[in-house]
């Protein structure tokens, strides 16, 4: 049980949280594969991955870490970015799951790709 007063300490905490370049730019180039998919007729916008960056700097934190692993933002992905994805018609027909596109997304996607 928390007071008012940790939940804003931790989420400052939280904040603080480092996240390395490589790893933003794995999320970004997450956001970037969902929108090329071609299961896809929208998908993550920036917005969405600035969501999961801040998501996985608390999962970070309440971990007792000051920075983020890939292993953090591939555990979050679904929770975050599921929902986000809006499948194309014929997508839906033959029964693609936005869950189906973003684990495809993340077995292609390699961690440390950079820019």
């Amino acid at each position: 049980v928390s007071n008012p007063a940790d939940v804003i300490a931790l989420a400052d905490i939280a904040d603080s949280c480092y996240v390395a370049p490589t790893i933003k730019d794995y999320v970004l180039d997450i956001g970037d594969a969902t929108r090329a998919d071609p299961d896809v007729a929208l998908g993550v916008s920036p917005r969405g991955c600035v969501h999961l960056i801040r998501a996985a700097k608390a999962t970070a934190t309440l971990a007792g870490r000051n920075y983020v692993v890939p292993d953090d933002v591939k555990w979050l992905a679904g929770a975050v970015l599921e929902h986000r994805l809006a499948l194309e018609p014929e997508a839906q027909i033959r029964g693609v799951r936005a869950g189906d596109v973003l684990r495809r997304v993340l077995d292609s996607v390699p961690v440390a790709a950079g820019r």
